[in-house]
C-alpha cells in the first residue's frame, strides 16, 4: 500500500453553551471509505489535524466531562480535500459545531 501524503489543517470549535463543565475534547478524523478514528484529545478548542491529500476528509469532536461523562458528537465538518481540482489547498480553519447533552 503506498504512503499517503498528509498536510496539517487547523480545526476549531466553540465550547458548548449548555451542559456541565468540559474536561477535554476527543478529536475524530474520517477519510472517505474508511472508519472514523479518534486521533487525539485536547483541553483547547483547537487541534491541528493531518488530512490526507487527494481524499475527502472529515473531522468531528465530542466533549468529555470531569468524571468521564460524554457529550454527543459534533456535526461532521464540511468535507475537505486538499489537492483535488477546484478545492482550495488552504481552507483556513475548519469550524465544527459541538452540541452537548445536559449533564456533561
Amino acid at each position: 500500500m503506498p504512503n499517503k501524503t498528509t498536510t496539517p489543517i487547523p480545526c476549531s470549535w466553540t465550547r458548548p453553551i449548555d451542559g456541565g463543565p468540559v474536561e477535554y475534547y476527543e478529536v475524530w478524523h474520517h477519510v472517505a471509505d474508511q472508519e472514523w478514528g479518534m486521533i487525539g484529545v485536547t483541553a483547547d478548542t483547537t487541534y491541528t489535524v493531518l488530512v490526507v491529500v487527494g481524499a475527502w476528509n472529515f473531522v468531528k469532536v465530542r466533549a468529555i466531562g470531569p468524571t468521564g461523562e460524554t457529550g454527543v458528537y459534533s456535526l461532521d465538518s464540511d468535507p475537505y480535500s486538499p489537492g483535488v481540482s477546484g478545492v482550495p489547498d488552504e481552507p483556513g480553519v475548519v469550524s465544527i459545531y459541538v452540541p452537548i447533552k445536559k449533564g456533561c
